[in-house]
């Protein structure tokens, strides 16, 4: 009775399930509209009914909830059919291992108001509905189930479902060898969303007969991982789908089609068609054996089409095709003009069947793509290919992506060109310049040719084909990727269209190995709107811009302003030199320069005598050359106002990073400053700059070999670099001392400094003294490892009488870790009281040397635990305390269980103990014998032996 008013009710983790459930009996949870019942054991049913007084057990139940339900096998034994489930709306069941089947076929027809049934990982699942005889011939006779309000269906990782609800034994429903999981007597009048993942034993979804109105709702269906599945829909089943707009297929092993013809197909007439009216998103992803989506009645064809004239998507927005690695042609020539006009965006992966992507004619209705990717195809030579009878067009035809923003061509090792078209302008090339298999225009050199090739050392016919010709427009195009294009040497044509380009924002280029110049004279005018210019890792580029005449690259860089390029990165360029642009970059705020060892300063090398020192040397041959040795990364003269995130690295020969002087208005945003791997380098920021970076908020350096100051104070006025949060110094084996402790005149201060990192800076001996120590009120998080001569993190200053009632708080920090510091002593040893309010994660690992954490008192409210060598131990009194306790249980670790090295030391101990033992015992042998030369007896001599031998051995043990 006690449950008998109970709406809500939550079942977790009760071992006896039967026992809290019988208290229903009599009314059967009259009032129960929500029923979640998890981890819980118990017998196999989660209800048995036999006996029970009620006869509509859950007659108002909206939502049932079954999680990690392992024992049961069955939902409630029900001999009585007691339970009714017509108000029931939502079934969500999850992780119930043993359950073979959900419901009866009886319980099947109560369930008109079901709205969403969600199975997951039921491992022993074979059918949603069992049969249960009577009432599988009843619904036979009555025409099937109709679940008239089901609008959400999941069945996932349910490997031996192989039907949702069975044929009857009398075969009055259609039986087959392979049972469907979805039969003629199955009606799902509102279905909108199935979603179908890891059904291997399904074969077969839909029955060929199915009726039409069980479709006519579905708007999403996503299927992955059922690898029985040769197909998805029979043709008929297909012609219901009007209102389907997302369809996603994925990793299905064996399946060849989408749609397959059914017996009696071949009647149908050859211009049948079918049309998915309102699919707006196609996604097919590792269907390793698709062929093509749907093959129809056409004679056979060795390489059919993924798409063909019979399959229209007048809708569709969305193409995903990835890992389909049997398909060799996307589209077929007579592809209808609806299937491409609404399409937006296109992404092709791992498609390594294909060649190229459009046929020529198909490209004049894709007016509104706006995202092309294309990634990882490896044998694609061209996106667009001429289609025989091409020959014909005239030479000046252009392809125009009229809405086309986005542009990413990816990991194409075998891509010559974008469109090749017909006739080349481009320059000549020796044979040398060729590479290996390269394809150059559309006709191959002929035998005779070739002999010519070996004779003279070049080709004049063959041309150097660039990746954008003058045959494709791109008038609307803002962005483009361009990774792993390995047989690419130029980007752009000489001759492009006036109107293509010229809305580019973004340019990306990674590991493009034989490109060298990256934007040429003639488009630098045109390609003033960039917002972002990043190149990583492509081996011979030299330069962004190339400029004409380069006797005077400086005069000519007078009239190349990118004003809104805001980002530019420059990473792994072996063979760069320099930007050759303007000194004013108004609108930069993010620069990156890492492992360009050529790029001697911003923005270009070409260094006049002026530009730094002059540099006497021999070269090979013994001639002088008189260098100029940059005085500074930065040119004096450069301008960069906005300049928010700065970041170089790898910069061997970098000895300065700043001019002596610059430009008032440079640097003074600068928010981010990161430096790594710059072994020359040995001053950071030098005292002239400390007032331009009153907005620095994080500072970086890194692995700098050289370095002895990060920061200059001789010659500084006074600042305060408040915006200062994140400090990290790792790897900087000349840092002697931080800048704040040799700072007597308050010259910088850094109050709101948050994060210090310190690591690996083995001439530290601390990291503050006492007296600066305090100025560090919001330190919230200090991590120092690894630091193998630090002594102390903040060092006791004697002149200052430390023994004053004052104390030493840091209010704010509440995580701290030392790592690794051999020679910590502690982190004070003064006698100033240490205040660590906030204190509650401490870790100490490899200290071996600590022994207390403060000599004088210590204060750390909310620390409750500290984690000491892969230990938790609880803070027992005060911390000092704790780490002493520490110290004990690892000397009586040590002493039960000694190391190698401490154990190889014993045992020389006690092997040299013996070893004087020995000779003693030796020594007052030949004494016994020099006073009993008298007894030559034996038996006497050894009787002598014997006694002095039992003597010594005693007196061992007395001292062991």
């Amino acid at each position: 009775m006690l449950l008998k008013s109970v709406e809500y009710f939550i079942l977790e983790d009760i071992e006896d399930l039967g026992n809290v459930l019988c208290d229903s009996k009599i009314d059967g949870f009259s009032s129960l509209k929500w029923l979640k019942v998890q981890s819980c054991g118990g017998n196999e049913y989660l209800i048995d009914t036999t006996g029970w007084a009620s006869h509509n057990i859950f007659c108002i139940l909206e939502k049932l909830q079954l999680f990690d339900m392992q024992n049961v096998k069955k939902l409630w034994k029900d001999p009585s059919r007691r339970v009714c489930l017509r108000n029931l709306r939502v079934i969500e069941l999850r992780s119930c291992g043993n359950l073979k089947n959900l419901f009866s076929q009886h319980t099947a027809r109560d369930l008109g108001k079901l709205q969403e049934l969600s199975i997951h990982e039921c491992g022993s699942l074979e059918e949603i509905f069992a049969n249960d005889g009577g009432a599988a011939a009843a619904a036979s006779s009555l025409g099937g189930i109709v679940f008239q309000n089901l609008n959400s269906m999941t069945l996932r990782e349910l490997p031996n479902l192989t039907t949702f609800l069975p044929s009857t034994s009398d075969g009055s429903l259609d039986s087959t060898a392979h049972p469907l999981l979805f039969n003629e007597k199955v009606v799902l009048p509102t279905l909108e969303k199935l979603i179908l993942h890891n059904l291997s034993k399904v074969t077969e979804i839909w029955h060929q007969q199915l009726p039409i109105e069980n479709l006519r709702n579905l708007k999403l269906l996503k299927i992955s991982q059922c690898n029985g599945l040769r197909n998805l829909f029979p043709r008929s089943a297909s012609e219901g789908l009007i209102h389907l707009e997302e369809l996603e297929i994925d990793s299905c092993e064996i399946m060849k089609e989408i749609v397959a013809n059914e017996s009696g197909e071949e009647e149908k007439e050859a211009n049948d068609v079918i049309v998915f009216p309102q699919l707006r998103s196609l996604k097919l992803k590792n269907l390793p054996e698709l062929v093509s989506f749907y093959q129809g009645n056409v004679d056979a064809i060795t390489e059919p089409p993924l798409f063909n004239e019979k399959v229209v998507f007048p809708s569709l927005e969305n193409l995903y095709l990835s890992g389909l690695n049997k398909v060799k042609e996307r589209w077929h020539q007579l592809l209808p003009i609806a299937n491409l006009r609404n399409l937006k965006l296109l992404k092709i992966s791992k498609c390594n069947g294909l060649r190229n992507l459009f046929r020529r004619s198909a490209l004049e209705d894709l007016i509104q793509l706006q995202e092309l990717e294309i990634d990882s195809c490896e044998i694609m030579k061209e996106i667009v290919a001429n289609e025989s009878g091409e020959e014909e067009k005239k030479a000046n035809d252009v392809i125009v992506f009229p809405q086309l923003r986005t542009l990413k061509l990816k990991n194409l090792p075998e891509l010559v060109s974008f469109y090749q078209g017909i006739n080349y302008t481009s320059e000549k090339l020796t044979i040398e310049d060729i590479p290996k298999q390269k394809t150059f225009g559309t006709e191959k050199p002929k035998e005779n040719d070739k002999g010519k090739m070996n004779e003279q050392g070049n080709l004049g016919a063959i041309t150097l084909l660039p990746l954008f010709s003058e045959k494709v427009l791109f008038p609307t195009l803002e962005e483009v990727t361009l990774t792993g294009l390995n047989k690419m040497k130029k980007i752009w044509h000489e001759q492009l269209p006036d109107e293509s380009f010229c809305r580019l924002k973004c340019l990306r280029i990674r590991n493009c190995h034989n490109l060298v110049t990256v934007i040429p004279p003639n488009l630098i005018q045109r390609l003033q709107n960039f917002q972002e210019i990043s190149i990583k890792s492509c081996d011979l580029v030299e330069k962004v811009c190339e400029v004409e005449g380069d006797d005077d690259e400086e005069d000519a860089a007078n009239t190349l302003i990118f004003s809104k390029l805001c980002a530019l990165r420059l990473e792994n360029l072996p063979e760069f030199v320099g930007i050759y642009t303007t000194m004013e970059w108004l609108s930069l705020e993010i620069l990156t320069i890492k492992n360009c060892p050529k790029q001697a300063t911003f923005p270009n090398s070409r260094l006049k005598a002026s530009d730094g020192e002059s540099e006497r040397k021999m070269d090979q041959e013994s001639n002088l050359i008189i260098g100029i040795t940059p005085s500074s990364f930065f040119s004096k003269k450069v301008l960069l106002p906005n300049l928010k995130e700065l970041r170089i690295g790898n910069l061997q020969s970098l000895k300065e990073i700043w001019p002596p002087q610059f430009l008032a208005e440079s640097f003074s945003q600068l928010r981010i400053l990161e430096v790594q791997k710059c072994d020359k380098l040995l001053k950071v920021i030098p005292s002239n700059l400390l007032q331009q970076l009153q907005n620095l908020e994080e500072l970086d350096v890194i692995e700098c070999e050289s370095v002895e100051e990060v920061i200059q104070l001789e010659g500084a006025n006074a600042v305060v670099l408040s915006q200062l949060r994140q400090l990290e110094l790792s790897n900087l084996p000349k840092l002697v001392e931080m800048w704040w402790n040799k700072d007597c005149n308050g010259i910088l201060s850094c109050p709101n400094l948050a994060d210090l990192i310190v690591t690996g800076c083995n001439s530290l001996r601390n990291l503050f003294l006492s007296s600066v120590a305090k100025s560090f009120v919001n330190l919230r998080d200090l991590d120092i490892r690894g630091c193998l001569n630090m002594e102390e993190v903040v060092a006791k200053e004697e002149q200052l009488g430390e023994d004053s009632g004052d104390k030493l708080a840091f209010p704010s920090i509440w995580r701290l870790i030392l790592g690794d510091l051999p020679k910590l002593r502690s982190f004070y040893s003064g006698n100033l009281t240490l205040e660590c309010p906030s204190l509650w994660h401490l870790t100490l690992e490899n200290c071996t040397n600590m022994h207390t954490f403060s000599s004088g008192l210590l204060i750390t409210p909310e620390l409750e635990n500290i984690d000491a060598d892969g230990e938790t131990l609880e803070v027992e009194g005060d911390l000092n305390s704790s780490i002493q306790q520490h110290i004990l249980r690892r000397g009586a670790g040590v002493k039960d269980k000694p190391n190698e090295e401490e154990e190889k030391e014993e045992n020389e101990t006690i092997h040299g103990e013996k070893s004087k033992e020995a000779e003693d015992r030796h020594e007052m042998q030949g004494m016994s014998n020099r006073l009993l030369e008298d007894k030559p007896n034996e038996e006497e001599e050894k009787e002598e032996n014997e006694t002095i031998h039992s003597e010594k051995s005693k007196e061992a043990e007395d001292q062991a």
